[in-house]
């Protein structure tokens, strides 16, 4: 195949991965970004959520040593802010 046509496919299928990511990622709603409160690596750690100003308790089940300001994904496996909610991975 011509070195053209194939950087032309390509080219397709970024633009519509493009269109569709926000789409995709909109639907995804069980998981917020949250920034450490105070380092440590205990069974829960404080961070804040979503730039919130007032820190929370959330588990840390994987046992992740975090230092503060650091950025991770937690988990809301049931779509809502309760017990339920982890630290899922670092950001």
């Amino acid at each position: 195949m011509d070195e053209e046509f194939l950087q032309a496919i390509i080219d397709t299928i970024d633009i519509r991965m493009e269109k569709r990511l926000p789409e995709l990622l909109a639907k995804q709603k069980n998981w917020v970004p949250a920034k450490v409160a105070t380092s440590g690596s205990g069974a829960t750690i404080s961070l804040y959520i979503n730039n919130s100003t007032t820190a929370v308790e959330i588990s840390n089940s994987r046992g992740f040593s975090l230092a503060a300001g650091q950025v991770v994904a937690v988990i809301l496996p049931n779509n809502k802010h309760d017990n339920d909610r982890y630290i899922d991975r670092l950001l």
